[in-house]
């Protein structure tokens, strides 16, 4: 439930948003724009929705997510 990506200068404190109880703004390293991959700290989460093409593998990024899921 990703919406709103963009490019940042660099990594900053996550955000809770209003969009729901638990909404927030992250902000991370783009590790593979192509298959939609992020890296937060020592995690890496995949995106449900792809990167705009002008964002490349290194970049930063913010984006809006409405909750996240970890699979077990």
């Amino acid at each position: 439930l990703v919406t709103d990506i963009v490019s940042e200068n660099g990594l900053q404190v996550p955000e809770k948003t209003n969009c729901g109880y638990f909404s927030y703004r992250l902000f991370a390293k783009v590790a593979d724009a192509q298959n939609r991959i992020v890296q937060l700290g020592d995690i890496e989460i995949v995106l449900d929705c792809p990167i705009p093409k002008d964002i490349s593998s290194g970049s930063y990024i913010s984006f809006d997510v409405m909750r996240l899921d970890f699979p077990m």
